[in-house]
């Protein structure tokens, strides 16, 4: 079994001290490259619920949290424990988008599930009820993720919300359709 120092990953984990980020960060990638069945998932599960306050914290540099979301992705398509604790990130960040009328940030859950849900239909049904049952934000953070699949799945979602098919809640489906372009036109050209 993977064995770390708890006392750096320790407390709550949903707050990462300054000097915890580094060992966190380390620890994080040192999971993603064990074999699962030697991680204890107690660990597991307290490292990556600190790497996703990592990157969830506007107030950390952008390339910390860019590692930490990075870190989260490779231990999520590994493990679904992981998966999960992303998903629920994710409903919290679009609950709070709507309770604060908070501004979008990146990376965020929706960041970390479009770099894991290629072909795995967990993300994409998720993506799908948030474009289906969600406004503003996070429709449009589900919409964009979507958009990064590659994914025939979602593409057929996608072309669902182009036809009216998923009709937005609140808002005209203009704003919609600038996502996807934006989004699309960002992937064609980051090539």
């Amino acid at each position: 079994m993977v064995q770390h120092n708890l006392d750096a990953v320790s407390g709550d984990p949903n707050r990462v001290s300054a000097y915890q980020t580094e060992s966190t960060l380390a620890t994080g990638k040192l999971l993603a490259e064990t074999d699962p069945s030697q991680i204890d998932p107690e660990l597991l599960s307290r490292v990556s619920l600190q790497l996703i306050a990592i990157y969830d914290s506007i107030s950390g540099g952008q390339s910390t949290r860019n590692v930490a979301a990075e870190t989260v992705a490779q231990l999520a398509r590994r493990h679904s424990a992981v998966l999960d604790l992303v998903i629920a990130n994710a409903r919290e960040y679009a609950r709070t988008q709507h309770i604060d009328d908070a501004s979008p940030y990146t990376p965020n859950s929706f960041d970390v599930l479009a770099s894991v849900g290629q072909r795995n239909a967990r993300v994409i049904s998720f993506l799908e009820d948030t474009v289906r049952g969600d406004w503003g934000i996070p429709r449009w953070a589900a919409i964009e993720a979507l958009c990064g699949l590659n994914d025939p799945t979602a593409d057929r979602i996608l072309r669902g919300v182009v036809q009216g098919q998923y009709p937005p809640r609140l808002l005209d489906c203009e704003s919609d359709l600038r996502v996807i372009e934006t989004a699309k036109w960002r992937d064609s050209n980051s090539l």
